[in-house]
């Protein structure tokens, strides 16, 4: 009898568990699924289902209210003990593992959640096809965390798999998300040509559910812009950014961070295109609009300030430049912590204005402080490492530490191994000029060559860094000149 009675409250409270999380009341059902549990747990000394199922209750709950700790603990304790009874390609425990990855993935534990997403599949396809919605949903789980990671390819890889099935099963929003998703990636990996065809269809299907200044088709019209930005096209890039700014216009009480950002875009745009004064009347709508949010030290507005110093490095108002990329330093320093690379570019932009004003140990200390960030936090970014190496190297040419000068512009050579030839012929004049100025011509004489013989190949004879590399050879080596025309 007392078995009975036991297990009737087992249910009359599971029963009213489920009854409060319908009305979003958690913390009533969580105590409902306690009571549950000490039930189970009395009436059962071995492993049972019960006792599982009341763990995966309040992991679900924990989850509901975000408490994600507390969801993991119990969750990993339901699997667990479903391993004890069940093998493991037994659905239950199939659905487990798909949970766990998804709070993993949730809590940011990214190589747990791939673990427990890839089991999954390996179990899964042997009795399902990839047109699964639950298969679906890890594949396109698996995508977003390695986009997270900047794990583009094998991002665009796992978005590509679950596309092509949406394409056949899928919902018209499924199929646009995912052609929205390969866009941005594509748009990453500076692919803007791919990235404009993905992107195309994404807003065809937008286009067809929804008003054109929806939020959701102010995003793909954002996309676009910056895939268009990114083939210096920029009268397309304007015209999809100012759709976008019609969007956040339409519903601005919404979307008051995103007016700053698209107005820094529309700034940037017009800096681009060399017309400065649009381009600050641009800025100073941004940092209107972000100090209207109260975000003194937001980020955005840092971003706002370097454009507004970079305006002032290409006008060769140094001074000014410094003064603004302070300014971003300033912000970044508070907020930046988890993002080292934003504040390494801060410190090179910063560097590079001291530089060209003709204050060269603040140049030093701040372009240094950049490379050692990007050697830390990003060395297979050669790209970026090599020119870093070249800002140090022609800080130290400038005031003639030429031998210094000489071991930065090798790093950089070195580093250009894993490039194409476009990065060499610049190099090479750079070495050769410091050569020449040490009086070493026939080194001087070779690197120029080299890098002469590049941009006759890649570039043309006819093209203006051809046609200067060529007269700085006749104006220093006039003999050794001869004897190379009649090679």
């Amino acid at each position: 009898m007392k078995r009975q009675n036991s297990s009737f409250a087992f249910h009359e409270l599971k029963q009213e568990a489920f009854a409060f999380e319908k009305e979003k009341n958690y913390d009533a059902a969580l105590e409902c699924h306690f009571a549950c549990l000490n039930i189970a747990l009395k009436a059962h000394s071995e492993v049972h289902p019960e006792i599982i199922e009341c763990y995966e209750n309040i992991g679900t709950v924990f989850h509901y209210q975000n408490m994600f700790p507390e969801a993991l603990n119990n969750l990993q304790n339901s699997l667990r003990m479903k391993l004890e009874l069940y093998p493991e390609s037994h659905p239950s425990v199939l659905a487990s593992m798909k949970n766990l990855g998804i709070l993993y993935k949730t809590e940011k534990r990214y190589e747990e959640a791939l673990e427990k997403f890839y089991r999954y599949l390996s179990l899964t396809l042997e009795r399902l096809d990839d047109g699964d919605n639950e298969v679906l949903e890890v594949f396109e789980g698996i995508a977003a965390i390695h986009e997270k990671l900047n794990c583009n390819s094998q991002a665009l890889e796992w978005y590509s798999k679950a596309l092509k099935v949406r394409l056949k099963k899928g919902s018209p929003q499924q199929t646009r998300t995912l052609f929205f998703r390969c866009g941005a990636i594509l748009c990453k990996q500076a692919k803007y040509e791919l990235a404009l065809k993905y992107l195309q269809k994404s807003l065809n299907l937008a286009l067809k559910d929804l008003e054109s200044n929806h939020p959701k088709v102010g995003k793909i019209y954002n996309q676009i812009g910056g895939a268009y930005q990114g083939l210096k096209m920029y009268d397309k890039a304007l015209q999809f950014q100012f759709k976008f700014l019609d969007c956040i216009m339409f519903n601005r009480a919404e979307n008051k961070e995103l007016l700053g950002t698209c107005y820094t875009t529309l700034g940037t745009l017009y800096k681009q295109k060399q017309q400065f004064s649009l381009a600050m009347e641009y800025f100073e709508k941004a940092l209107g609009t972000m100090n209207e949010q109260d975000g003194k030290g937001n980020l955005s507005i840092a971003s706002c300030y370097n454009e507004i110093a970079c305006i002032f490095f290409q006008q060769a108002n140094y001074e000014e430049a410094i003064e603004w990329h302070r300014k971003t330093l300033t912000i970044k320093k508070k907020h930046c912590q988890d993002n080292q690379l934003s504040l390494a570019k801060t410190y090179n932009n910063l560097g590079m204005a001291y530089q060209k004003n003709g204050n060269f140990d603040e140049a030093l200390i701040n372009l240094s402080k950049s490379l050692n960030m990007k050697l830390k936090y990003e060395p297979e970014n050669y790209l970026s490492i090599l020119t870093s190496h070249k800002n140090i190297a022609s800080t130290y040419e400038s005031v003639s530490k030429f031998s210094e000068a000489i071991d930065h512009y090798n790093k950089a050579m070195s580093l250009g191994s894993h490039f194409n030839d476009e990065v060499f012929p610049d190099l090479y004049s750079s070495i050769g000029g410091v050569f020449l100025k040490l009086g070493r011509k026939d080194e001087a004489f070779e690197l120029y060559k080299k890098g002469y013989s590049i941009q006759q190949r890649r570039l043309g004879d006819d093209h203006f860094m051809t046609k200067q590399t060529k007269n700085i050879l006749r104006q220093n080596f006039q003999q050794e000149m001869t004897n190379f025309d009649n090679e």
